[in-house]
């Protein structure tokens, strides 16, 4: 019965880094990707109504009972509002959920901090950063801006992002809209399927081609709208959670980014660093890798650069070798120099990219680079730093 920061421990391992565990291991865990274990009805009835202070009954016309699916600290289920017969998805937390996860970060940490101290700060922004995710209604002012953001921009048309109902919302209860779909995972699975089952063996090859071009175009717009909220001007913030359960593939051929619980957003200055570092691992410049990755907070004994170089390379664009585990690669190049302390709300941008690269992995796309998915957004950036302006281009400016 795992729940708290290991389901999240599980859904980073399984997509980010499938080659640390069995297969049969990571098999099991990427159950928990879209689907966590669930709580019964009857708590969540419990918490919609001390939420919004009125029955169920009285909020929704219909509320279905069995979840759509759960997650680390709550699940979302199914209803139609009462007053306007909308259907939207609501999310619900589970009762003791903040505890729960904060236990066990805490655990990790105890471990981590005789293990690998050096990943101490990472584990601390990650926990600074899941407090948010017990206040449904920040969750909700930032999914709103970033709607509203991606909204204002051509992006408008191939993603979507949910927006709440306020009315409708509390600190564990949070009502958005309803987007009908499947994750991008499971589409493009079951159409690998179908192709599979093809007969004539010319005609499967070529759909199974057509099916990987597909998956890289998906992959390439989810990249490109995480970026522009990375990278963007004025932009509100970004999810630090794109796991293949919260990328979906809409019946109207969108793709929607949810759930922005773990949520982060960066500062001019910040963000400059950022921008840098990712044109040097486009351009290959290893001097000036090494000068962002120290203006970052990166500290070792030594200042290795091949290991610092390989550090940026490893956590924030591409994989670094050609068999074996990337993991194992780094804990090897850290023999020669021990790292003492890694960029702690960088980290984040970490996360997202370690993520998208292993959702491309698991959908079929191959090794990816993180440094050329983004690079038209990073350019972009680096033209209005020039400018004057501030550390990136706006979503509305994406090409």
């Amino acid at each position: 019965d795992m729940r708290g920061a290991y389901v999240k421990s599980a859904q980073l391992v399984s997509t980010a880094f499938p080659d640390l565990l069995p297969a049969a291991w990571v098999a099991r865990l990427e159950v928990l990707v879209d689907d966590a274990p669930a709580r019964p009805f009857s708590v969540t009835r419990r918490v919609v109504e001390a939420e919004l202070g009125r029955s169920v009954k009285d909020a929704f016309r219909e509320f279905d009972e069995v979840p759509v699916g759960a997650a680390s600290i709550g699940q979302v289920h199914r209803a139609v509002v009462r007053k306007t017969n909308e259907t939207v998805a609501v999310k619900v937390m589970f009762p003791g959920g903040r505890d729960l996860v904060l236990g066990d970060l805490k655990n990790v940490r105890r471990v981590l901090r005789f293990v690998k101290p050096a990943l101490l700060p990472a584990i601390d922004e990650f926990r600074e950063r899941v407090r948010g995710e017990f206040c449904y209604l920040d969750e909700a002012r930032v999914m709103d801006a970033c709607a509203a953001y991606v909204a204002r921009g051509p992006l408008r048309r191939r993603v979507a992002i949910p927006t709440s109902k306020p009315e409708l919302s509390g600190k564990r209860v949070l009502t958005m809209d309803w987007l009908e779909g499947t994750s991008l995972r499971s589409d493009l699975e079951a159409r690998a399927a179908a192709a599979r089952r093809t007969a004539f063996a010319p005609l499967r090859i070529a759909r199974l081609l057509l099916l990987r071009r597909r998956a890289r175009r998906a992959l390439g717009v989810v990249a490109r709208a995480q970026g522009a909220l990375i990278f963007g001007e004025g932009a509100p913030g970004f999810s630090a959670d794109p796991h293949p359960g919260n990328v979906m593939v809409l019946d109207d051929g969108r793709l929607a980014l949810i759930d922005y619980g773990c949520h982060c957003s960066y500062d001019p200055a910040e963000r400059r660093i950022l921008v840098d570092l990712y044109a040097a691992l486009d351009e290959s410049n290893k001097p000036e890798i090494v000068r962002t990755v120290k203006a970052m907070g990166y500290e070792s004994d030594t200042f290795d650069e091949e290991l610092m170089v390989a550090f940026a390379t490893q956590c924030f664009d591409r994989d670094i070798v050609d068999d074996g585990s990337p993991y194992a690669y780094l804990v090897g190049l850290e023999k020669t120099d021990r790292v003492r302390r890694i960029p702690r709300k960088f980290m984040l941008t970490c996360r997202v990219a370690l993520l998208l690269r292993g959702l491309g992995a698991r959908i079929g796309c191959g090794r990816l680079s993180m440094a050329r998915l983004w690079r038209h957004e990073v350019r972009r950036a680096r033209r209005n730093i020039r400018r004057g302006g501030d550390a990136a281009g706006s979503v509305g400016q994406v090409q």
